[in-house]
């Protein structure tokens, strides 16, 4: 639309080429930094370019697969990066472990009965090696 190859608009950007090419194909997104100043290069608002038609041309921003948008703590998201946090990372990382603790969590629950007869059985016959072992 501005007329860029993906390696001008990248040079602007202090990006890659190829990291251009995988937004534009929604593989990934840009940083914050760079995603603020696209709109500026390409004469654009960042509604326009994250979800709205351009002068009359359907025209958005691919969505990256995996990319999902949440509310969160204006104020303690610029403490975080001041500190030098990536706040994406953090969150995915976070989440994730939380994510499994909550499936252990429910795997345990769902097998409790199972757990507790395998247990019951182990108490009352022990285990194939018990005597076997040299330490």
């Amino acid at each position: 639309m501005a007329g860029l190859s993906q390696k001008a608009l990248a040079e602007k950007l202090g990006a890659t080429g190829g990291a251009v090419g995988q937004w534009e194909m929604g593989r990934t997104r840009p940083d914050q930094d760079k995603l603020a100043l696209l709109p500026l290069l390409l004469g654009l608002t960042l509604e326009e370019l994250l979800h709205g038609a351009v002068r009359g041309k359907a025209y958005a921003m691919p969505q990256h697969a995996h990319a999902t948008s949440v509310d969160l703590d204006a104020e303690l998201v610029a403490r975080a990066r001041g500190a030098g946090i990536d706040v994406a990372t953090a969150l995915d990382a976070h989440l994730r472990e939380l994510v499994g603790k909550a499936h252990t969590a429910r795997w345990l629950e769902e097998n409790r009965d199972a757990l507790a007869d395998a247990n019951a059985f182990l108490a009352r016959h022990g285990l194939w090696s018990d005597g076997k072992r040299q330490f």
